[in-house]
């Protein structure tokens, strides 16, 4: 029987299915591949932090951490970019990602702490996090957005 040219000649999988999230051309050696035609059946959480340092010589005794909408233009709306495609997200202030991170207005929250960051080198690690929704069908690559963090205190 000859090879189906539709199907990749290793894994036998469909080359050319909508919503595939590999390229058409099947690259073993390069990357592990999932099957086409799947799409992301649970969401990808992750934390991150952001740390505050204190490099005066009195402490830093309250502050508040807004952080700005990024280039979607809306809290609700987070997208990070590639030069084709946009993939939701979203920015939390709880671990269970219930309470967007924003700046207090359209429903947002944001970090308010009284605790005083010890002066002179003093730190402290903030958790930011993260969720990319299921079911997105976009292409493979990188993807980024600009956030901005404000700091008052």
């Amino acid at each position: 029987m000859a090879p189906n040219p539709d199907h990749c000649g290793a894994c036998g999988l469909r080359k050319s299915i909508p919503g595939c999230l590999h390229p058409v051309d099947h690259r073993h050696r390069l990357r592990r591949l999932q099957p086409c035609g799947t799409l992301a059946t649970v969401a990808k959480d992750v934390t991150g932090t952001i740390t505050l340092r204190c490099d005066i010589l009195s402490a830093l005794r309250g502050y508040q951490i807004t952080l700005s909408q990024g280039t979607s233009g809306g809290y609700g709306s987070r997208r990070l970019r590639s030069s084709t495609d946009q993939l939701a997200y979203q920015l939390y202030v709880d671990a269970a990602r219930t309470a967007i991170w924003g700046n207090g207005s359209s429903g947002t929250s944001f970090i308010t702490s009284i605790v005083p960051i010890a002066q002179l080198g003093g730190a402290v690690d903030v958790p930011v996090y993260a969720r990319i929704p299921a079911r997105q069908s976009v292409a493979q690559g990188s993807y980024s957005d600009t956030i901005i963090v404000t700091v008052s205190y």
